[in-house]
């Protein structure tokens, strides 16, 4: 379980991850009937006036604009941590693809030795064209609860145990569950 994140590398691993879901998503997306054309030269970019960018580089010309915000929290044994993250994309062929994604994690100390924690994960998708008209979710929306307990045995060794529960990973039903040990050095 993290403790903390910057907003900096949080906002690089979602622009990171969504690049790879929207290229998922255009080569689920129908093309026009002008397919050879957009095969061997050119795309237009959505809501663009006649600006084009080579298909093979496509990849290269995803703008993205990412808002975050975190807050943090502490009271005797009670240590608390929230960000939020809001993302959009301009994808060539489809348009804007938004994400929101946030967490909330609470820390208690048992003794100063052994503490408890607890985060909710939830990362939540927008709709895009899908290119006849109607629009799709461009990703199944994400939950992820994750539960440690830890012992810190000095101030350089530590025991976690840890488990974590994703809703639907990759298709209904199809839920992910994780059980994990960690023993920790710090020199």
């Amino acid at each position: 379980m993290r403790v903390a994140s910057s907003p900096k590398e949080f906002g690089k691993a979602l622009q990171a991850f969504v690049r790879l879901l929207v290229e998922t998503v255009l080569q689920q997306v129908p093309i026009s009937a002008d397919r050879e054309h957009l095969n061997t030269h050119e795309i237009p970019i959505a809501g663009r006036p006649r600006r084009v960018v080579p298909l093979t580089e496509f990849r290269h010309f995803l703008e993205a604009a990412v808002l975050g915000q975190d807050a943090s929290f502490a009271w005797r044994h009670l240590q608390m941590w929230v960000e939020f993250y809001e993302a959009r994309f301009q994808v060539p062929r489809v348009g804007d693809a938004d994400t929101f994604a946030y967490y909330i994690e609470a820390k208690y100390k048992f003794t100063p030795q052994f503490f408890g924690a607890i985060r909710w994960n939830q990362q939540l998708f927008g709709d895009v064209s899908n290119g006849s008209g109607q629009s799709i979710g461009w990703s199944p929306d994400l939950a992820r609860i994750d539960i440690a307990v830890a012992y810190r045995f000095t101030s350089h060794t530590q025991l976690k145990l840890q488990y974590d529960y994703q809703h639907e990973t990759t298709a209904p039903g199809d839920d992910n569950h994780l059980l994990a040990a960690q023993f920790t050095v710090r020199f």
